[in-house]
């Protein structure tokens, strides 16, 4: 099987770690170690605010949608399409006007449901009950 770069690193610092000990002995060792640890640490800090930043950023771009779907009253005005939960964009999936969210049903309504996560009771929920969740997910109240 082939390492990944991440695994690669890891062997060779291990493998620089074992020639430390060898060479110069084990106060030398255990500053190597720590300093190995200092720079792991500082790398998951960095890797962990950069996912926030980007959980952030998608976050304002579902609120952003949400907002402007808030202003739809006619059946043909326009929506704007949520990211899915894994980030993706929903192309064909998502209703382009209200008029066409109004009339989901069948396999499109329980495909919204599922590929956005919306549950409430879903197995038992008519088709009315469904539109009205994945509208209100995206920003909508169906009168």
């Amino acid at each position: 099987m082939a390492m990944n770069q991440g695994d690669q690193q890891t062997e060779l610092m291990l493998q620089l770690l074992v020639a430390v000990v060898m060479a110069q002995g084990e106060a030398e060792f255990n500053a190597a170690l720590h300093q190995a640890f200092d720079r792991a640490e500082m790398q998951l800090h960095e890797e962990f605010a950069q996912s926030e930043k980007l959980l952030e950023f998608s976050r304002s771009r579902v609120n952003h949608a949400k907002i402007l779907n808030s202003s739809a009253s006619r059946d043909n005005h326009k929506l704007f399409p949520l990211p899915l939960p894994d980030d993706a964009m929903p192309g064909e999936l998502f209703p382009a006007t209200l008029g066409e969210l109004k009339i989901l049903q069948g396999h499109d309504l329980d495909t919204s449901v599922q590929r956005y996560e919306i549950w409430d009771d879903y197995s038992a929920s008519s088709v009315d009950h469904k539109r009205a969740m994945v509208a209100e997910h995206f920003g909508l109240r169906l009168a």
